[in-house]
C-alpha cells in the first residue's frame, strides 16, 4: 500500500456518523516532519462503497504510517532500524491517534519500544496537535534513543538464564499477565510455544539463546505479527517492563 493510496482515501464515517478529518489532514503533517524517504503506510477495516459508475470510495478506519531511519550493527545480536511512527483508529468507542519511536530488528520485524516516554496517545476528536509536537521530539533526539536502546538490549543479551531461573521467569510472566488490560495472556502463551519449540529460532535451548533477550523478541515476534497493529507499541513496552522486573534485571535511564 502507498502513501498516495491512504492520503487520496476517503474521509472516514463511523456508525454514529462522526465525520473525522481527511486522512491527509492526519498523515500529512507526519511525513512534512519526517521526510518522504523509508515510509511504509498500511490501512486496515475498510469501508468500501461503489459509484454509480462502478468506481470505489474507499475509506481506511485505521492506518499505521512508519519512518524508517539508517540501519545500524550492533555487535552481534542483528541489525536494527530506528522508527517513528503514528497509528490512529476511529472505529473504536474512543477513537484515538497513537505516535512512538523505537527500534525495529531487521531480519523479523519486530518492533522494541522500552521507555514511556517514547508512546504518546491523544483523543483524536480532541487537539491533537501535541501528537505531532512529539513527533519533532522524537526524531530530534533519534541519536539518544539508538544508544539508550543499544544499553537497554546489550543488558538483556548477556542476563544468561539457568533453566531454574527461565522456567521463573516464565512463571512470573504469565501470573502478571493474567490481570493485565494491555497484554494479557496470549502473548506469553504465545511466546512459551517458540521458546520451547526445536523448530524455533527462539528455541531456548538452542546454543545462544538462553537469556532475557531472546524470550523477549519471542515475545515481540508474536506481538509484531498480530494484525492488530495499534496495539503493537503498547504491547511491546509493556513486555519490557514485565520481562524486565520479573527478571530483575538493571534499567539503563
Amino acid at each position: 500500500m502507498t502513501v498516495e493510496e491512504i492520503i487520496n482515501s476517503k474521509t472516514y464515517v463511523n456508525p454514529s456518523n462522526i465525520t473525522f478529518n481527511s486522512p491527509k489532514e492526519y498523515i500529512k503533517p507526519f511525513i512534512d516532519i519526517t521526510g518522504e524517504d523509508n515510509i511504509d503506510v498500511i490501512g486496515s477495516d475498510a469501508v468500501i462503497n461503489k459509484n454509480e459508475d462502478g468506481s470505489e470510495n474507499i475509506s481506511y478506519a485505521r492506518v499505521r504510517i512508519q519512518k524508517s531511519y539508517n540501519s545500524s550493527e550492533l555487535n552481534n545480536i542483528g541489525i536494527f532500524s530506528p522508527v517513528i511512527g503514528l497509528i490512529y483508529a476511529l472505529d473504536i468507542s474512543k477513537p484515538v491517534m497513537k505516535v512512538y519511536a523505537g527500534l525495529n530488528a531487521v531480519a523479523c520485524n519486530n518492533l522494541n519500544v522500552f521507555n514511556a516516554e517514547h508512546l504518546f496517545q491523544v483523543d483524536i476528536i480532541g487537539n491533537i496537535t501535541t501528537a505531532y509536537k512529539y513527533v519533532k521530539e522524537y526524531q530530534s533526539s533519534i541519536e539518544q534513543l539508538i544508544e539508550d536502546y543499544y544499553q537497554k538490549i546489550e543488558i538483556m543479551n548477556n542476563k544468561m538464564l539457568t533453566k531454574e531461573e527461565y522456567s521463573n521467569i516464565l512463571g512470573g510472566l504469565l501470573r502478571r499477565s493474567v490481570n493485565d488490560n494491555v497484554l494479557g495472556t496470549t502473548p506469553i502463551v504465545k511466546m512459551t510455544k517458540l521458546l520451547e519449540d526445536k523448530r524455533s529460532d527462539y528455541y531456548f535451548y538452542k546454543e545462544g539463546n538462553n537469556n532475557l533477550w531472546n524470550i523477549y523478541n519471542a515475545a515481540t515476534d508474536y506481538i509484531s505479527s498480530s494484525p492488530e497493529y495499534k496495539e503493537h507499541p503498547n504491547k511491546s513496552l509493556k513486555m519490557f517492563n514485565l520481562i524486565t522486573g520479573v527478571s530483575n534485571v538493571r534499567k539503563t535511564s
